[in-house]
């Protein structure tokens, strides 16, 4: 295997369904597409099928190997710790655990790593990167927007603070209040949010020292760290975002390439909607920009209270819309590879 290998990527996931599968398919891609390149995949030891249960091959290709070097202590719960203490604990120890698991990896496959490929949610691996002067890119698996929230969260912040400060009765800032000025949010509301403008109001002390709060840390480390990368990767298309938030994050970052959905494998649908449901006669109908579009992915879906809830609230908005649940994603639209799979691809083979 060393004596094919040109180029060496490590690949840190996240432990997480929502996150190893995205990382995991956009590894299965890219060894496709550079079979020179080999690709080490660090995973726990009780993980070591994570490629395997994801690709529609019996094993993973040649150049991709999974080894189970790192324990993700938070995910089965210990007695007498919580599972927020855990968490910060997993990620204080994070770059001595995987410079470790690098080591054995390079040493395994006989070629130095030339390239981290992780999990956004590990800040720390830029500095890992950095220190072994080899290239870091890192996979955003959640919304761009979220990533543009706390790229702006300073910004965010203030403006929610001088809100609060002009009101008479609450200490809070009014939640239909929209986030004006900011690249991408400025329709936004306050109540929009990714985890409430709480987190953008809290006090830096309890900010630094809360084990509640490792995560929303690590979320606030992304408008220093990601600029840094060779190249930040988003689970996401061009066409479902605004054109002023994706000009503002490429501006940020060294190059932004949006993967397409990392989360499965879509299919064309049925030629002429053969199946005889009318969905896509029906959207040709409408009005430009006018029907709304609800998924839940293919993990899991809200519970059955919860779905006709939403039901109900879009009946009495009257607005067009679209329903695909997790069974049916294989008669989504159809969805290309984008050419930013391409540009990866050259990235680390380089």
């Amino acid at each position: 295997m060393s004596s094919l290998a040109e180029k060496h990527v490590a690949v840190i996931p996240f432990p997480a369904i929502s996150h190893a599968r995205p990382l995991a398919n956009l590894v299965l891609k890219l060894a496709a597409e550079t079979p020179r390149v080999h690709f080490s995949f660090l995973a726990d030891p009780g993980h070591n099928d994570v490629l395997s249960d994801h690709s529609s091959a019996d094993a993973p290709p040649a150049n991709v190997k999974v080894f189970g070097t790192i324990t993700w202590p938070w995910v089965n719960h210990m007695p007498g710790k919580s599972r927020d203490k855990m968490l910060q604990l997993f990620l204080e120890e994070g770059p001595k655990n995987f410079e470790a698991a690098i080591g054995a990896a390079e040493q395994a496959v006989g070629v130095k790593a030339s390239c981290l490929l992780t999990d956004a949610f590990y800040t720390f691996a830029c500095m890992i990167a950095e220190k072994m002067q080899v290239k870091w890119v890192p996979l955003v698996v959640c919304s761009p927007y979220f990533v543009s929230a706390y790229v702006h969260y300073d910004q965010i912040r203030k403006c929610l603070l001088d809100a609060a400060a002009h009101e008479e009765v609450s200490s809070q800032p009014d939640r239909r209040t929209v986030l004006e000025g900011i690249p991408g949010l400025s329709r936004m509301r306050v109540e929009d949010l990714p985890d409430g403008p709480a987190v953008f109001t809290i006090d830096s002390h309890v900010l630094s020292s809360s084990e509640e709060l490792a995560l929303v840390r690590t979320f606030c480390e992304f408008r220093s760290v990601l600029p840094r990368a060779a190249a930040v990767v988003m689970s996401s298309f061009e066409e479902v975002n605004s054109k002023d938030l994706l000009e503002d994050l490429r501006s940020r970052f060294k190059e932004l390439l949006l993967a397409g959905s990392l989360t499965a494998s879509l299919t064309p649908p049925p030629p002429h909607d053969s199946a005889g449901s009318g969905c896509l006669q029906w959207l040709n109908r409408q009005k430009h920009r006018s029907v709304a579009y609800i998924s839940f992915g293919s993990v899991n879906s809200p519970p059955p209270e919860e779905m006709s809830a939403l039901a109900d609230a879009l009946e009495a908005s009257k607005t067009p819309y679209l329903w695909s649940l997790k069974d049916e994603l294989k008669s989504s639209l159809p969805l290309g590879v984008p050419r930013s799979l391409k540009t990866l691809a050259d990235l680390i083979s380089s």
